[in-house]
């Protein structure tokens, strides 16, 4: 359900003062004594919104939109009538001051410490220039807010009234209703009449207005003098916890002149819960308890995430991950209160679950709606990686799932687990030392051995030196859609050989344009033509993927290879080569342009536990050095016919509307060897031993 209301005449006091602002806060909180909290407890409602959704030079359109759970949509006069409950309160009891000093004070906030933009942000910069009178205003206009005035909220407030209120919903359930066609697109949509009366005669006693933000960040100060960047790069985290539960780094921002911090930790499970054999059951579960846990902490969190201040709760092939960011004034507090949540949190409310259930039902099911090249994709991973399933595979979890099921599973999610983290930005050691032990007293884990930690795992792909490899044939799972798809990716199983795999790199740079050229442009295939690279583990893969509407799988296949087997590096000079070198290099030497970035890779390094601070140097350095002779060697042993280590999946999806293609699903034109069963192709071939990095010495 989407409500609109039209404001007209907007001008240069309404971009400069934003009242809308002001509003959407008020209207769209979702802490204690919300709208949003009363409907979701309620089980009326999964989401809601309240803002603007579109404007033009004299209109702008305010919305106040929900998505409905199924027996929400079946009471929708009744949310309806909340939400305008929740406007006449506050109405009656007006909007404080303070809900504009809020809004007004993290607008200067954000702006003030916004982290470098790309050049693309000129674009924006461009349209500005329309909509605002002073150039001053090009760059700060839409962040910043000027001369706001209670006034003018209360005059907008009074505006949202049902009389004045455009209704519109978005539901399956009107297909058959539906006797009108929009102009454009042909979408099918119904009017339908309306009684305005039955939303005004809802009062709800426990609303209320928002309170004040205890998470507004007051000291900005900067904990550490910002230093000219150092040869070589910036210096690695420092270890200072070492034990058999926990692992921290801490890594103090002298570049950035930022006051924000990042704090990351990841709870490593057993591999039999979150590793290489996590089952469709235990996703399932995951995805169940993330809802829970997101829908129970938002009372505490909305208000921070209003102030600047991130968390997330992910569930990863390695473990739990943690992540929290914003400004460090009321960080430490913040990381304490939700991590204790956390360990403590076991869901118990029976409504809800039926609730996630439909939600998470309905992601899950939209995997049939991806495209078919997404799919082969998909597909492929089931014969090259551990754990490997699809959304449908947890989809039959779900329904079978029971509460006690869910909180059994929490109950014993943290009594085992080894913890790494990293604390990064402005922030004190001592502090982040602090930080670092209330996470680990509030989980209070008991060891778990090295060895049974989990962690995801690579299949090495045989060695096939002819034709199409190894072959996995699916059909399109939507047979509605017209297109087939093949996705060839060639494996570089020599890990060890940075010089091999740097050259995997430049390769996929350079066949990437002529792949496109001769597929897309010159056999006008499809609009999806793409060849790139892949990295697992430091396995370097050359993928090329194609999708059709006019030709079948074996046949983008067969075109696939056939510009695989004749790519050449002769028309290509020395210069063209050294050209693309200097770009690849350039580009892993470029130093971070944001706090955020710097924290991101230094914690990728610690998640895969290889610690391997100077990485980009060193493959860098190997890249520079690569020749024409070294490009070439790669490319007749791994992608040539004939190749020594010519290691090839192909992965082939059939779309159910070409009959013909469909003739020759589980046929093979050409030399290669079928997959019959993706478990049986796994437990056929070895298994990369992941790799492991030395985390360093205590300081």
């Amino acid at each position: 359900m989407t409500l609109h209301l039209t404001f007209e005449n907007v001008n240069q006091t309404r971009l400069l003062g934003k009242p809308q602002n002001v509003l959407g806060a008020v209207v769209g909180y979702e802490g204690k004594g919300s709208l949003a909290s009363y409907l979701k407890d309620a089980g009326l409602v999964s989401s809601i919104f309240a803002g603007v959704v579109g404007e033009t030079s004299d209109l702008e359109t305010f919305a106040l939109a929900v998505e409905f759970t199924p027996g929400g949509f079946a009471r929708k006069d009744e949310v309806i009538a909340a939400c305008f409950s929740y406007l006449d309160l506050i109405r009656r009891e007006g909007v404080p001051q303070y809900a504009l000093d809020e809004v007004k004070q993290m607008s200067e906030v954000f702006f003030n410490y916004k982290e470098a933009e790309d050049a693309g942000k000129v674009i924006k910069l461009a349209g500005n220039m329309h909509k605002y009178d002073n150039p001053k205003d090009w760059v700060a206009g839409p962040a910043l807010i000027h001369d706001l005035k209670l006034q003018t909220v209360t005059e907008l407030l009074a505006k949202l009234k049902p009389e004045d209120a455009y209704l519109s919903y978005t539901s399956q359930d009107f297909a058959k209703v539906a006797d009108k066609s929009e102009k454009w697109y042909g979408t099918k949509f119904a009017e339908l009449p309306i009684d305005r009366a039955a939303w005004t005669s809802k009062m709800l006693a426990s609303l209320s207005i928002p309170k004040r933000n205890p998470f507004i960040p007051k000291d900005f100060k900067l904990q550490y003098a910002r230093m000219a960047p150092k040869p070589g790069g910036p210096a690695p985290p420092t270890l200072v916890m070492d034990t058999d539960t926990w692992r921290v780094f801490i890594k103090p921002d002298t570049t950035y002149a930022q006051p924000k911090g990042y704090a990351f930790f990841l709870i490593n499970q057993p591999d039999d819960v979150l590793g290489s054999k996590t089952s469709p059951r235990t996703s399932a579960l995951s995805k169940l308890y993330s809802y829970a846990l997101d829908e129970a902490l938002t009372e505490l969190t909305y208000d921070a995430a209003v102030a600047g201040l991130g968390y997330s709760c992910d569930f990863t092939q390695r473990g739990v991950s943690l992540s929290f960011s914003g400004f460090n004034d009321k960080l430490p507090a913040y990381i304490a209160s939700v991590s204790k949540s956390i360990a403590s949190f076991v869901p118990n409310d029976e409504a809800k679950l039926a609730k996630f259930k439909d939600v998470i039902g309905r992601e899950l099911s939209a995997f049939a709606f991806e495209q078919p090249y997404q799919h082969a994709g998909r597909y492929s991973q089931l014969c090259t990686m551990e754990p490997a399933y699809l959304p449908t595979d947890v989809l039959k979890e779900l329904d079978s799932l029971t509460l006690a099921d869910l909180q059994q599973w929490t109950k014993t999610l943290w009594s085992r687990g080894f913890g790494q983290a990293l604390i990064q930005g402005n922030v004190k050691n001592e502090q982040a030392m602090s930080i670092a032990k209330t996470v680990a007293g509030a989980f209070n884990l008991k060891p778990l051995p090295e060895n049974e930690r989990g962690a995801p795992k690579l299949a090495q792909l045989p060695v096939v030196s002819k034709g199409y490899g190894s072959v996995l044939q699916r059909e399109e799972p939507n047979p509605q859609n017209p297109n087939s798809a093949a996705v060839v990716q060639f494996q570089n199983a020599d890990r060890g050989n940075l010089k091999q795999q740097m050259a995997m790199e430049v390769l996929a740079i350079i066949m990437g344009n002529p792949f496109f050229a001769d597929l897309r442009t010159k056999q006008q295939l499809g609009y999806i033509v793409y060849g790139g690279v892949s990295n697992k583990d430091g396995v370097r893969s050359l993928v090329f993927t194609a999708q059709s509407s006019v030709a079948d799988a074996p046949y983008l296949t067969e075109k696939i290879f056939e510009f695989t087997d004749a790519f050449s590096l002769a028309d290509i000079s020395d210069e063209q080569i050294q050209g693309y070198l200097s770009g690849l290099v350039s580009k892993k030497l470029e130093s971070d342009k944001k706090l955020t970035t710097e924290a991101g890779r230094n914690w990728g390094e610690i998640v895969v536990g290889q610690y391997a601070w100077k990485r980009r140097l060193e493959e860098a350095a190997v890249m520079k050095a690569l020749v024409r002779g070294d490009l070439e060697d790669v490319l007749a042993q791994v992608v040539r016919q004939g190749g020594s280590q010519r290691r090839v999946l192909t992965s082939q999806v059939f779309s159910q509307k070409d009959l013909k293609g469909m003739a020759k699903l589980g046929k093979l034109e050409k030399d290669g060897a079928l997959i019959a069963s993706t478990k049986d192709f796994q437990t056929q071939n070895t298994f990369f031993t992941p790799l492991k990095g030395n985390p360093g010495t205590l300081a």
